[in-house]
C-alpha cells in the first residue's frame, strides 16, 4: 500500500509539470518461496530505492519534488529496519 501511495505522489508531480507518468515495470521477483530469502530480497530493493531516492534529492532544484521525495525516503528507511527486524525474528 505504501509503495502504491508513492506512485502516486510521484505521478502527480510529474502531471502537475506537464508531464505523462509511465506506470511500467519490470517482472516481479519476490526472492522465492522460502520467508528468509524473500525478507532479504525485499531489504535489497529498500537498500536500492533508498540509494535512488538519495541521488534524485541531490540532483534535483525543485523543492516541493525534494520534500516528497524525503518523505518517501524516510518511509523506505522504515520498511527496510521492519523488513531486517522481521528477518532476524525468524
Amino acid at each position: 500500500m505504501d509503495e502504491m501511495r508513492h506512485m502516486w505522489w510521484l505521478a502527480d508531480l510529474i502531471t502537475k509539470r506537464g508531464g505523462k507518468p509511465a506506470m511500467e515495470h519490470k517482472e516481479l521477483d519476490f526472492g522465492g518461496d522460502d520467508l528468509e530469502r524473500m525478507l532479504e530480497k525485499q531489504i535489497s530493493l529498500e537498500t536500492d530505492g533508498i540509494e535512488r531516492y538519495k541521488t534524485q534529492i541531490e540532483t534535483t532544484k525543485d523543492p516541493e519534488v525534494v520534500g516528497v521525495i524525503k518523505h518517501i525516503l524516510d518511509e523506505e528507511k522504515r520498511h527496510r529496519t521492519e523488513f531486517r527486524i522481521r528477518l532476524k525474528e525468524l
